[in-house]
């Protein structure tokens, strides 16, 4: 659906391109560009960026064992470049490139059919 070739190289508070154009992606799914004003649909791409990192960080946490988790945790608080976080998590999550794949599925699915459902 909307994963080809995903590769969030990894997630950092800076704009990230390939996450910004999913994003738009699972917009233009909704509502096509040109229905949405601009800086509502820069609110939204901001907004959609935050749920999504949370919910990918969830699906990665998730998917690792608890030494990891707590080595995560760590990690995270020593406020590690993207390039850090990106390393530690292609080491200690199983199957990392399936786990972000299958969670960006997932996101779409559950954030299409929310808006779907508002605007019913």
């Amino acid at each position: 659906m909307y994963t080809k070739g995903i590769n969030f190289s990894f997630m950092s508070q800076n704009t990230n391109p390939e996450l910004t154009a999913y994003l738009n992606q699972i917009l233009d799914t909704i509502s096509p560009d040109e229905l949405i004003q601009p800086q509502l649909r820069d609110q939204m791409l901001a907004e959609m960026q935050q749920q999504f990192e949370l919910f990918l960080n969830e699906k990665l946490v998730d998917a690792m064992d608890s030494v990891s988790q707590t080595d995560y945790l760590a990690l995270l608080q020593s406020n590690p470049e993207p390039e850090a976080v990106e390393i530690f998590l292609q080491a200690r999550v199983p199957a990392f490139e399936s786990v972000v794949s299958e969670a960006a599925v997932e996101f779409a699915n559950l954030y299409v059919d929310e808006a779907n459902k508002e605007i019913k």
